[in-house]
């Protein structure tokens, strides 16, 4: 895949979770900005966003600013609609990509 955080982010306005997974690998984990493990392997990624996505009609994430450096694509994100426990249904992050291969491999959130 050219573009893998593009793809995701796409994926993610629609809702569309087969389309979202395609962007990971398999072995993908996910940290909050502490560095704690939120989430770690597709099935995990599934169970989390399949929920976020059915429970959050109206969400969606604007890009407001991407950074790319080496294997680090870095994304400033303004989030709304988010109906998650634990979140704010709206969110101003950073969020970090690794990309390997192809696929996001990383994903640190700062929010």
């Amino acid at each position: 895949m050219e573009n893998p955080v593009e793809h995701q982010v796409k994926a993610f306005n629609n809702r569309n979770i087969d389309a979202f997974l395609k962007a990971f690998s398999s072995d993908v984990k996910a940290e909050n900005g502490s560095g704690e493990e939120m989430m770690s392997g597709l099935d995990e990624f599934r169970a989390f966003y399949e929920n976020l996505f059915n429970n959050s009609p109206e969400l969606h994430c604007d890009i407001i600013n991407r950074t790319k450096v080496g294997d680090w694509i870095i994304d400033e994100e303004k989030l709304e609609g988010l109906k998650a426990e634990g979140f704010p249904e709206e969110a101003h992050a950073v969020v970090a990509y690794t990309v390997n291969d192809g696929q996001i491999t990383f994903v640190r959130m700062f929010s």
